[in-house]
């Protein structure tokens, strides 16, 4: 999947109304750009829990990317990484994440600091974030912002 296929999908899944609790995107072909580009996915989506990446090549900065983003992810509790081509270092970092999310079932969890609680439904913070004529962006590096409030 091309890098400009990855955006325009990423930024669907990001602006959707409903939030999908499951995202199967298993053999679809990514590998570094567009692979980043959806690992990261999970820094911007707060409704999903169970990512399906397998057979898709994971291995190189998409794997940072897909740890940043599961460490302030805490409601994502399934990740399929089978064939991703990732450490068994960043597996087992994965694993230890989505244990910790599954101890926090339940639990009142904080907002990011990352994604200021201000600016979280403000359409056009995430349209500058996933748009398509943005391919270089990398979810989960906010654009610095000043406060209107």
């Amino acid at each position: 999947m091309s890098l400009e296929c990855a955006t325009t999908f990423a930024a669907a899944f990001v602006r959707c109304k409903e939030k999908p609790q499951t995202l199967i995107v298993n053999s679809c072909g990514f590998s570094g750009a567009s692979a980043e580009k959806m690992a990261g996915l999970l820094s911007l989506n707060r409704g999903l829990t169970r990512l399906d990446m397998a057979a898709n090549d994971l291995s190189g900065e998409a794997e940072k990317t897909l740890i940043k983003a599961l460490e302030q992810n805490k409601k994502v509790l399934r990740v399929d990484l089978r064939r991703t081509h990732i450490s068994d270092e960043t597996q087992a970092k994965v694993n230890e994440l989505l244990e910790r999310n599954k101890n926090l079932l339940g639990q009142e969890t904080e907002p990011s600091d990352e994604i200021p609680p201000l600016y979280l439904n403000e359409p056009e913070y995430l349209i500058w974030e996933y748009n398509p004529n943005n391919p270089d962006h990398i979810p989960g590096r906010y654009p610095e912002r000043v406060r209107e409030v």
